[in-house]
């Protein structure tokens, strides 16, 4: 039986999949980058659909520090999500509509910054969420678990060379947003990246939530 779990696990994968590649314009190219982008607003409109509850229920009862945290979270996501898809179709080559040059470079710098942040909260969404997806899915129960700790280590070692090399920060905060060096020379390195950074972030995220309350954040109604 098709069970609404598996809906959310092909959903959940699917954007997972396509984060890393959603930043990597210079490597996919135009035409394939709408396309991921395009893939990842019906995935993304579709997980929300599923958790509408979340949504209704946001003025609801009482907030503590753990669900506080949570809903900023999640409201910021939803916020640089959206803007990064429609600053995307503003600027998309199939749009009809026409920009100067200058208005067209800041609508691209929005989108590209948008798109770094959609980037960074996700991955403290999913930090936020481990427990419960490995709960819920079944999943990352596989053993040796030695061997998944040294490779847990070595990606967030990965992850914390990525940000510092691609200044990731900079990028979140409009110091600059475009990649200017040559990264389809090595576009499996780049991806490879985009993967350690998030890993990186998730885990950070996932580690706060522990120190802070045992995964209370975790444990809250929200979206997964």
């Amino acid at each position: 039986m098709f069970k609404a779990n598996s809906v959310r696990i092909f959903l959940d994968l699917g954007m997972l999949v396509l984060l890393p590649f959603a930043l990597a314009f210079r490597i996919t190219g135009a035409t394939l980058h709408e396309l991921i982008g395009i893939t990842a607003l019906i995935l993304f409109g579709a997980h929300n659909f599923l958790n509408l509850r979340w949504y209704r229920g946001i003025f609801k009862g009482k907030y503590a520090t753990a669900r506080a945290t949570n809903s900023l979270v999640n409201i910021a996501l939803a916020t640089t999500a959206i803007s990064m898809f429609f600053s995307g179709l503003l600027i998309s080559k199939y749009s009809p509509v026409f920009f100067d040059n200058q208005t067209e470079m800041k609508l691209r710098q929005i989108h590209s910054i948008c798109g770094y942040w959609t980037f960074l909260l996700a991955g403290v969404h999913i930090g936020f969420h481990f427990v419960k997806m490995r709960s819920s899915y079944g999943i990352f129960k596989f053993k040796p678990r030695k061997i998944f700790k040294i490779i847990s280590l070595f990606l967030l070692a990965f992850g914390v060379w990525s940000w510092i090399k691609r200044g990731f920060f900079e990028k979140l905060f409009m110091g600059y947003s475009f990649d200017f060096f040559d990264c389809q020379s090595s576009s499996t390195l780049w991806i490879a990246q985009n993967c350690a950074i998030i890993w990186l972030v998730a885990f950070v995220a996932n580690l706060i939530c522990n120190i802070k309350g045992k995964n209370k954040i975790d444990k809250t109604k929200d979206i997964i």
